[in-house]
């Protein structure tokens, strides 16, 4: 009959809403997920490229050739030696939260293409995590270079302190 025809066309149609409610409420949740990795991640980051940057400062306090008392070298070294400590252990807790910055912007990008494909009509919606997908990703690449290009610094004045210390000897 024509009204078990409505009625199935209704139920159709209020499925059809509540799954693209569904892929909604999907996308700004793990754009969330991704978002906070991403904000743990950058932080991370940031705190080891700062500790890295402290120890090369210490580094080449250490390794200046300005004439000092024993005592002043060896609170120069110490410095240096706990600096490269806070360094690795900085540099150790940035590796985890990248990863997880990684899968969760991962399982957005996948949560957006299954939206492209399910609900091509969700555009709005998808715009909007496909900017913050790409936002996150060029924050945890800076962050990432940065820590890297703090690495770069780090090989280079500590293969200079060596050449020093070379000439010395």
């Amino acid at each position: 009959t024509a009204e078990e025809i409505d009625a199935e066309t209704q139920a159709a149609a209020d499925c059809h809403e509540q799954a693209k409610n569904s892929y909604i409420d999907n996308l700004q949740f793990q754009t969330k997920v991704a978002s906070q990795a991403t904000i743990a991640a950058v932080s991370h980051h940031e705190k080891a490229a700062t500790a890295i940057k402290n120890y090369v400062k210490l580094y080449r306090a250490a390794v200046d050739e300005t004439p000092v008392s024993p005592a002043e070298v060896s609170r120069k070294w110490a410095d240096c030696n706990q600096a490269k400590e806070i360094r690795n252990a900085a540099v150790q807790a940035a590796i985890q939260p990248y990863e997880d910055a990684e899968k969760a912007i991962l399982a957005l990008k996948e949560t957006i293409n299954d939206a492209q494909r399910d609900f091509p009509e969700l555009t709005e919606e998808i715009i909007a995590a496909e900017g913050f997908h790409g936002d996150m990703r060029t924050a945890l690449a800076a962050a990432l270079f940065e820590t890297q290009q703090k690495f770069t610094e780090e090989k280079v004045v500590e293969n200079y302190g060596k050449m020093v210390e070379e000439q010395r000897n």
